[in-house]
């Protein structure tokens, strides 16, 4: 969803001759990112936590 919206900012930018198409681009991959980055050192801690992700064991 969010590339599709990036592909839009970009291509109506371009059309428009307008800047902020990029500029608001590059906000939400650094936002995307940020999210992953995140969410993926909440993963690493619980696994180190508890020494398994798995489900059945809780």
């Amino acid at each position: 969803m969010f590339y599709g919206v990036n592909i839009s900012l970009i291509i109506f930018s371009s059309i428009l001759d307008d800047q902020f198409g990029s500029s608001a681009t590059l906000f939400i991959v650094t936002v995307a990112a940020s999210e992953s980055a995140i969410a993926l050192a909440l993963l690493v801690r619980f696994f180190r936590g508890f020494s398994d992700i798995f489900l059945e064991d809780f």
